[in-house]
């Protein structure tokens, strides 16, 4: 005997009848029996009970249904009581477990079997039939949780963007490379909010050369975050610098492709063009700035330095790019010594070395060279400890050039070591590892004395002194060059530094 859910579910509210009309017998369901009373059993209800008691007998009638995918599943519905009284209960219908053949949690509607209520699916198997391709762990409702998370759609990157080429069935999505999570709408967000574009690094810019089907972004080097238009806001808003420090000022020192900028030291955000002036250290360890406008030498700044002992003539400087320290040349006594300018702290004198040294230059790697001018060599120091580590003779076509006197500098923008030959008035471009040199500029003024030099990142030419007589020389090839003004003393060392504010 089988009854719908509806049908006993009514039955179960019609009242018992309050009389027997004859001998207790079992009717079927509870409101078709002998009342209690009258059958002289006052716990009696829809069951027979055994001498002890215990519930001998219960009625259960089952129902089918059958899903929307062809699958028919079961449910019952027991009658009778668990407790001595009367009752039914219903345990509801039976689970879906579907076959899970990709691992993803969501099964195959087209292949399922009824589960048991209260149990785990067995392993293969996901408690529901959604998703839309069970041959792929990549596609299943949600997958792509930035487009929906109800759409069963493909997110082959794991970016949460939807592959827009999907089989039949499967949602599409909008993301034009579902193979790299670096691409998808969006990505270059200071580009565009909706655009399909690859970001690698992640500073919200466009790689400029994507694969074929993306949108170009205007990132010129997609590999670097500090690389990107408008990164050094300080020299170009627009232009797709690099900028690393994070000072606004972009590297000299670039890849092909980055516009190069005007900062020498973008290992260091307080080594810049925008904080920086021309200086020179007088004997006796006075610091004095170069106005090049008026041409007027004012002191800044004073290091003690005659409290190193001996004699102080400082014919060179160069500034550390790794800790901004100004290291000198000693001429009287072959030393070098380190300060630092802005906090006015005491000098260190570093152990002699017995060279006499005309031009100290650091490159952008902290190598701290300088210029023997008696020997006419190119000796490499150690920073730490101030001694020699190796030479090479200099030389141009062959040739060694006789080095009278000497102002040196580090071209960033060409990554090279820069030689004022003040003999001749020519600046010479000489390889650290084999000494041979070029001509960069030769601009034929006769033979220079007290020569200072220093390299202007910004305008990519070099400053160098003739005593007072500053002269700005171009390095590209031109061999053109200005008389800049005329200094209010002879200086014979020149360099970059920064201002101390």
């Amino acid at each position: 005997m089988s009854f719908s859910r509806s049908f006993l579910f009514s039955l179960a509210l019609i009242p018992t009848l309050s009389a027997c009309q004859g001998v207790c017998v079992d009717d079927g369901v509870a409101w078709n029996q002998s009342p209690p009373e009258v059958c002289g059993n006052a716990d009696a209800t829809n069951t027979n009970t055994d001498t002890d008691g215990t519930v001998s007998d219960t009625m259960t009638t089952s129902t089918t249904s059958t899903t929307s995918a062809g699958v028919t599943t079961a449910s019952t519905l027991t009658t009778g009581p668990t407790t001595g009284s009367a009752s039914e209960t219903e345990t509801g219908e039976a689970p879906l477990w579907c076959v899970d053949a990709d691992g993803d949690g969501f099964g195959d509607a087209d292949n399922c079997m009824p589960g048991t209520p209260g149990e785990d699916p067995p392993p293969g198997y996901a408690p529901n039939g959604d998703d839309c391709d069970d041959s792929s762990a990549d596609t299943f409702p949600g997958s792509a949780e930035k487009e929906s998370e109800t759409e069963c759609m493909k997110d082959g990157d794991g970016d949460g963007w939807g592959d827009t080429e999907v089989p039949v069935g499967v949602t599409p999505g909008t993301d034009c490379d579902d193979a790299d999570a670096a691409t998808y709408p969006g990505a270059a967000f200071n580009e565009d909010a909706e655009a399909c574009m690859t970001d690698v690094d992640g500073d919200g810019w466009g790689s400029e050369d994507p694969k074929p089907g993306v949108t170009p972004g205007t990132d010129c080097d997609d590999a670097n975050a500090a690389t990107f238009p408008g990164a050094a806001e300080n020299e170009d808003a627009a232009a797709c610098m690099q900028d690393e420090d994070g000072d606004g000022w972009g590297d000299a020192r670039v890849p092909e492709g980055v516009t190069p900028g005007a900062d020498c030291f973008d290992n260091n955000p307080d080594l810049n063009p925008g904080d920086e002036l021309l200086f020179s250290v007088i004997d006796g360890g006075e610091v004095a700035s170069v106005d090049l406008a008026s041409g007027q030498v004012s002191t800044f700044a004073n290091v003690d330095i005659s409290m190193l002992g001996g004699e102080w003539s400082v014919i060179s400087a160069a500034i550390s790019p790794d800790d901004g320290l100004v290291y000198v040349s000693n001429a009287a006594s072959s030393r070098l010594a380190r300060m630092d300018y802005c906090d006015g702290g005491p000098p260190t004198e570093l152990p002699p070395h017995g060279r006499s040294i005309c031009g100290l230059i650091f490159n952008a790697e902290g190598l701290l060279f300088g210029v023997d001018s008696a020997a006419d060599e190119l000796v490499r120091f150690s920073p730490e400890t101030g001694t020699e580590l190796d030479s090479v003779k200099i030389t141009l076509n062959g040739q060694i050039v006789n080095i009278g006197s000497c102002g040196a500098a580090y071209d960033c923008g060409e990554d090279r070591i820069l030689i004022t030959d003040g003999a001749q008035s020519r600046i010479l471009s000489v390889d650290t590892v084999s000494g041979e040199s070029k001509v960069a500029a030769d601009i034929d003024q006769g033979s220079w004395g007290a020569v200072g030099q220093a390299y202007d990142a910004v305008n990519k030419n070099v400053l160098t002194s003739n005593g007072s007589k500053l002269y700005r020389i171009e390095l590209d090839g031109s061999n053109n060059f200005e008389v800049v003004t005329t200094m209010s003393m002879s200086l014979n060392d020149l360099e970059f530094g920064p201002t101390c504010q």
